[in-house]
């Protein structure tokens, strides 16, 4: 059940990527803006929480799962919003910034903007309560995501 694990850490603008085994699958690490010291740091904590998590909750299914590490807002978006997607290719993430605001707008392809939204707009209401929670923790400006429609 553990698909997807989204970590939040300050770095700047590269791609890392590592795959290694844990006690609830094969795990594929990428982070963005990091150096490629900080991999075993990572992979420690990642093998010594998914342990913690069977000694919790007993063995499960072994499924392979995916550690996205990045400090950059925009990219945060445009990871989560290719998760729910048919074309990931076409999502595209605009920051607007203002003296009190940063406006983040999404586009996606066609047929997907139903996706983005959720079921009674589940999906954007849970985003955009993640942005919020972030820039509010981090002292920064006001966040808002708009989804903007092609």
């Amino acid at each position: 059940m553990f698909r997807f694990l989204f970590l939040l850490v300050l770095f700047f603008n590269t791609v890392i990527a590592d795959t290694f085994s844990t006690t609830i699958g094969e795990c594929s690490l990428e982070i963005y803006g990091g150096q490629v010291d900080d991999i075993p740091e990572f992979v420690h904590l990642i093998q010594d929480e998914t342990k913690k998590l069977t000694q919790e909750f007993g063995q499960v299914q072994l499924r392979p799962f995916s550690v996205y590490i990045t400090a950059n807002m925009k990219d945060f978006i445009e990871t989560i919003v290719k998760q729910l997607v048919d074309k990931p290719d076409e999502v595209e993430v605009n920051e607007v910034e203002s003296e009190k605001r940063i406006i983040y707008e999404l586009m996606v392809g066609e047929g997907d903007y139903g996706k983005v939204i959720g079921k009674k707009g589940k999906n954007i209401g849970a985003i955009r309560s993640l942005i919020f929670a972030i820039n509010a923790k981090e002292g920064g400006k006001r966040a808002r995501l708009d989804v903007i429609d092609r």
